[in-house]
């Protein structure tokens, strides 16, 4: 039995013996010697050979063939354990980093030494260069490179695990939204590299890999080259199928070349025939001649984009009918939804007052108009409510239908003696005004404390009914679903504990009189969040916190959904997900957090694929850009890439905002200017760093002054306030750090004289402000 490293050995050996005019019984002798475990190697190697040589045709200019020479065993710190991959230059190992210090696993490329012309190891120079200079999310990331001392060159890359393109579409079979947000990372790829002056040259999905979270690494830059530079074109390897017609006339690699290249991808991608837009954007991208293309991959980018979004593409002619089309396909929810929601009104008023007044005459008809006011109203503040929440902008709208049904909900029950479902109806309602008013998380009106009232009204009217129906179950479930919500509101603050205690034993009550409730079940799950949350925020104990929501998130994975639940249960699964992060995070794990939280990520885009960029999906991936940005801040080497993330997540609540207001938006915006702060200054940026801390202080103090008994506000700006005034302290503007360090002290001893300090904040926040007093307040030392 050998290793499985000596049968690479063995299998390479081979490979180097059969490959060239090898006399089949010879082959024949030499294989009946070896193991099966070597053939089977042996077989991959000849068949990655042989699609090497279908998609990567020309010819290198091979100087002549010496002995092979051995493979090493190990490169630098780094042990191959496997083969991965092969082609005609070279091949590609999983590499084990076994010195002691750490764990890490990489991508070992190594050239054939024997096989390294003067042309050869320019362009492998060439590729070392140029990998060192591009930082994205979407290129696989350069760690070293050389040549060992046996004389094998190498690069280490970022071992990308997934599946080239074309395989992960035959897969997935993904929805053609799916696939354009696939499409727009591999440009956003492109488009990076472009900004370093670099030219991929050979754009094809097997260079393409899409991760088991749906993210992109762009492969293999060996072929690209420097915009400037002056290197022979003709010598320059490149696939046929996906080249433009100057790379196949042998001339030198642009821009608008691989903008080429990405148009066959589309075409690959996408069924452009059933859809008139891509169809011209591919057709535009594949022109023959250059000057006709896109200019750039960020003007594909964009015109991908515009039509993701229902606009005119830049590739069509804009006649007045298509823009037309464009419009109403655009608007088609808005427009349709506001008719009906202001005729829906008016009917709720008509059908309100005419059927109390012929209940005087006619108790049957009085009670059938009674409930048209129910359908109606449960129609308006649901579904059509729910449509509306779509669109940007609309919170207010939003805010007025919720208002006007509860209203004409509540005259249905003008005293204890409503029945006990309309009550209940009634309570529902309110919780979706508390909803809309100020739950975290969505987006929303940014009035917490109306929130909070309207919670109580849901709350008492649910008591009343349990006072006359204590088995009522679905009275039981809403009211564990109204507690859940109250602890939302408050959560980080010791009070909210018992909320989400008392939410889990009406839960238990519900499901003991009724166990296939699935209200009462997705309810213990959220009470599992609210746990693990706590003990991340409130007890800091994130250890417990991971296990505790990594349980709930299988048994909600395991679980099947009824429609009517299913915005709450996706909902759930992304903020258990980022409780698993910030567990694995606050437990000393960073790099470990990211997994969770590229999860989400790609759980989001996919939502986002199938449903369109909602406001509270938008918000939802800004809040997870935070997430990723934060951790990637912390790790050596992953700042550049953490700012672009957190600017991308910053522009989009940017541009949601310009759409209207919405308090969640502004509250992702606020700590992602904080991240680029951050981000900023771990790069030694401190006063680029200023600008974006100043614009989130200012925005938080607008939302304190707002709503200034709102703990989370509150909260937000203490924490706030001490970064602010450590970097003003780190420009060595200390008067006005010492300013910022004693507001901040002043607002935690509010939170603690009104008994909302936790455990966390006393502990860590608190003597991260002191120190900062210590440090830019000269001779004052204040504890709260």
């Amino acid at each position: 039995m050998v290793s499985p490293l000596e049968a690479q050995r063995r299998a390479l050996r081979l490979f180097e013996q059969t490959s060239e005019g090898c006399d089949p019984a010879v082959k024949r002798r030499l294989l009946k010697a070896e193991s099966p475990e070597v053939r089977a190697i042996l077989a991959g190697l000849e068949a990655s050979a042989s699609r090497a040589r279908d998609n990567f045709p020309t010819q290198e200019d091979v100087e002549d063939q010496h002995a092979p020479m051995a493979l090493p065993e190990r490169i630098g710190m780094y042990r191959l354990t496997e083969l991965i991959g092969s082609g005609g230059m070279g091949m590609v190992f999983r590499g084990e980093r076994d010195d002691g210090l750490f764990e890490h696993v990489v991508a070992i490329k190594l050239i054939h030494p024997e096989r390294f012309s003067r042309v050869a190891r320019s362009r492998f120079e060439g590729e070392r260069r140029l990998l060192a200079r591009l930082d994205h999310p979407a290129i696989a990331r350069l760690i070293d490179g050389g040549v060992d001392p046996a004389g094998w060159p190498y690069i280490i890359m970022e071992l990308v695990e997934g599946v080239p393109l074309d395989q992960w579409l035959r897969e997935q079979a993904p929805s053609t939204g799916q696939a354009v947000a696939i499409l727009a990372q591999v440009i956003e790829g492109v488009q990076a590299a472009h900004r370093a002056l670099v030219i991929h040259g050979d754009i094809k999905p097997a260079n393409i890999m899409v991760t088991r979270f749906h993210r992109v690494r762009l492969l293999d830059f060996g072929v690209g080259r420097f915009v400037d530079s002056q290197t022979q074109p003709q010598l320059e390897p490149r696939t046929e199928t996906y080249a433009s017609p100057q790379r196949r006339a042998g001339q030198a690699p642009e821009v608008t070349d691989d903008v080429y290249s990405l148009g066959r991808v589309i075409q690959d991608v996408l069924d452009v025939k059933a859809h008139p837009d891509l169809a011209a954007i591919s057709a535009q991208a594949l022109t023959d001649r250059a000057v006709d293309r896109y200019p750039s991959a960020e003007a594909l980018a964009g015109d991908l984009d515009l039509w993701r979004r229902g606009f005119p593409v830049s590739a069509r002619e804009q006649t007045r009918r298509y823009r037309a089309e464009r419009f109403v396909t655009r608007h088609r929810i808005g427009v349709v939804v506001s008719a009906i929601a202001a005729c829906a009104l008016v009917v709720l008023s008509i059908v309100a007052v005419v059927g109390w007044q012929r209940a005087v005459i006619a108790r049957q008809d009085a009670e059938a108009r009674f409930n048209d006011v129910r359908h109606i109203s449960g129609y308006v503040l649901f579904d059509l409510y729910d449509q509306l929440a779509r669109q940007p902008g609309t919170v207010t709208k939003r805010a007025e239908i919720a208002a006007t049904s509860a209203r004409y909900l509540e005259r249905l029950q003008l005293n204890r003696n409503a029945p006990a479902d309309l009550r209940t109806e009634v309570a529902g309602s309110y919780r979706r005004l508390g909803e809309i008013q100020g739950y975290p998380g969505t987006s929303n009106l940014g009035r917490p404390e109306e929130a909070a009232r309207s919670l109580g009204k849901a709350e008492a009217l649910l008591r009343s009914v349990l006072a006359d129906q204590p088995d009522n179950a679905p009275a039981l479930a809403q009211l564990g679903w109204v507690l859940d919500d109250q602890w939302a509101l408050g959560s980080d603050s010791p009070k909210t504990v018992l909320l989400s205690a008392e939410a889990r034993v009406a839960f238990e009550k519900a499901l003991a009189i009724a166990p296939k409730d699935a209200s009462a079940r997705l309810g213990l799950l959220a009470c599992d969040r609210a746990l693990a949350y706590d003990l991340i925020w409130t007890d800091d104990k994130p250890a417990q916190a991971d296990a505790i929501a990594r349980k709930a998130l299988g048994t909600l994975r395991a679980s099947r959904w009824p429609a009517a639940l299913a915005v709450q249960a996706q909902t759930l699964e992304l903020s258990l997900l980022r409780q698993i992060g910030d567990g694995i995070y606050y437990a000393g794990d960073v790099a470990g957090s990211l997994v969770p939280f590229y999860e989400a990520e790609a759980r989001i885009d996919q939502l986002i694929a199938s449903q369109g960029p909602t406001p509270n999906l938008l918000i939802a991936k800004a809040l997870q850009d935070f997430n990723i940005s934060g951790s990637l801040a912390d790790m050596a080497g992953r700042v550049p890439e953490s700012l672009v993330i957190a600017q991308r997540g910053a522009t989009s609540m940017e541009q949601l905002l310009s759409a209207g207001s919405d308090a969640m938006a502004e509250k992702a915006l606020i700590i992602l200017y904080g991240q680029q702060a951050s981000s900023l200054e771990n790069g030694g940026q401190i006063a680029r760093a200023l600008l974006p801390r100043h614009k989130a202080i200012a925005l938080e103090e607008r939302r304190v002054e707002r709503s200034p008994g709102d703990f989370q506000r509150t909260r937000d700006l203490a924490i706030g306030l001490i970064q602010y005034a450590r970097l003003l302290g780190k420009a060595g503007r200390h008067a006005e750090a010492c300013a910022a360090i004693t507001r901040d002290l002043d607002l935690w001893r509010a939170l603690e004289v009104r008994g909302e300090l936790g455990a966390h904040d006393g502990r860590k926040e608190i003597a991260k402000a002191v120190a900062v007093q210590e440090n830019d307040c000269v001779g004052t030392k204040s504890k709260p």
